[in-house]
Formats: structure tokens, sequence, C-alpha cells
């Protein structure tokens, strides 16, 4: 016969608040750190080792494990991404909430949706106002800073001119969000 005693309520409230709370698995925490250091360098228009773009099975699966849902462009041409963090991720002291990654003709995009202070990171970054409301089909860019990078997978004598853009819709405003990320044109 089960007596409930103060004892055996303690026991249950410490097991029920353990399976509750239990800690993320290790390899979840490894994949979440991978993906932070490579998508802080892609978002800035650095090299990174790919495993935060989504698009092939080993970063589908690392992005997965770092807790992110996935969605597909519908496009068979073009590499189009959306993928969603439900706890989000920190990078750059702003808490990255979306991803959204598109390839197409005209170039390339890797746009984060963050909230944080979206100054700081314009100062820290050296960004300047820009004139235009679109850069490259992105509407609300209100920051632009020209970087020169390596595109070369073989060496590093081969580079290309990107930008990081910085902005923030009326939404994004009032939620205290923004938009950063990098924008790599294409030339033929």
């Amino acid at each position: 016969m089960f007596r409930l005693t103060s004892w055996s309520i303690c026991l249950a409230l410490i097991f029920r608040s353990t399976v509750l709370f239990a800690a993320p698995d290790a390899g979840s925490v490894a994949a979440r750190k991978a993906v932070i250091y490579s998508l802080s360098k892609a978002l800035l228009c650095q090299r990174s080792d790919g495993i935060s773009l989504a698009g092939n099975n080993k970063s589908d699966s690392t992005l997965k494990k770092a807790g992110a849902s996935i969605v597909f462009g519908d496009d068979d041409i073009y590499n189009n991404f959306t993928y969603s963090f439900a706890e989000p991720l920190l990078i750059e002291e702003n808490n990255i909430y979306n991803v959204q990654q598109n390839v197409g003709e005209g170039g390339a995009v890797l746009l984060a949706e963050a909230k944080g202070d979206m100054i700081t990171l314009v100062k820290n970054l050296g960004a300047q106002p820009t004139n235009e409301d679109e850069w490259l089909g992105m509407e609300n860019v209100l920051f632009v800073k020209p970087v020169k990078s390596s595109n070369s997978q073989v060496d590093d004598t081969e580079s290309y001119d990107g930008e990081i853009v910085i902005g923030q819709s009326p939404e994004q405003k009032q939620s205290g969000r923004f938009i950063y990320g990098c924008i790599q044109k294409m030339e033929f």
C-alpha cells in the first residue's frame, strides 16, 4: 500500500520537474553552437563552413538538431528556404528567430530576423544609411555596409563584393525586430 507523505510528494515534484525541465541533449547543444558560429559569419558576408545554410542533408540535419523548422521553397530552379527557431539563437547580441535564404539569377540573399538593438549593430559594423528603400529586391533597407570577402572554395585569391544590409519594416519596428544579413550580387 502506497502512503502519501510529504517525502513522497517532494520526490514526485522533484522527479516531475526533472522530466519537464530536462537539459537538452549534447547533440542539440553542439548543433546550436555550430549553427550560431556558421550563421554569425554568413550573415556578415564572411566565409563559413555552410552548416547554417539549408539545402543539403548534412546542414539540414544540423539545423533541425539545433531546433530549426525548415520550409523549403517550391521552386525547383532556385535555392529558397526559410527556417525558424522556436528558441532563438543569440548572435551579435541579438536574438535570431528566422532566417531567409534565397539564391537566384541576381544573387544570393541571407537575412535574419532579429530582436535586439539595431542601432548598436549598425554602429558596430560601421554601416551607413542608404537613401534607397530597396536593395536587390529587399524592401525596408535602412543601412548598408559594402564588404570584400573570399568566395573561392579552392583558395583565397578570388574575391567578390557583398553587402551587409540592415533594415526594419513598420511592423518589425513595433515589435522591436529588424532584419540584417548578406546580399551578394552575382555577375555573369
